[in-house]
């Protein structure tokens, strides 16, 4: 009865140990996979920020595309230049439309209306 008790009794402790063994490896697998996990988290978050800027960046060239478009014709061209430079082509005329000029604004006021700034003194 003796040989029988120390066998379970091994079996006992190899099978212990053998629990210990599988439940170390697990802890270390699900460590392994929170690590993973959040890799893969901060993985697609960036994505979808850089698919964010994406598509600000295309809107972008699309416009400028259009601006290029638009400045390659001889007719933006010109009006960027008349704009710009105040000139004209040859043979067109210029019309200058003047307003009407209000007298007390253009001519000094006489120094009786003025006020002077040490008036509240007196």
């Amino acid at each position: 009865m003796a040989i029988g008790s120390k066998r379970n009794l091994l079996k006992l402790i190899v099978i212990r140990l053998l629990i210990v063994f599988v439940f170390y490896l697990c802890v270390l697998l699900s460590l392994n996979l929170w690590k993973h996990f959040n890799t893969m988290q901060d993985a697609a978050l960036k994505r979808s920020e850089i698919e964010q800027e994406r598509s600000v960046l295309e809107n972008k060239k699309a416009e400028l595309e259009k601006k290029i478009e638009y400045l390659s014709s001889d007719a933006s061209f010109e009006a960027k230049i008349r704009e710009n430079f105040d000139m004209i082509k040859e043979g067109e005329q210029v019309v200058v439309i003047v307003g009407e000029v209000n007298e007390e604004t253009s001519e000094e006021a006489p120094l009786s209306k003025q006020k002077k700034w040490y008036h509240f003194w007196r």
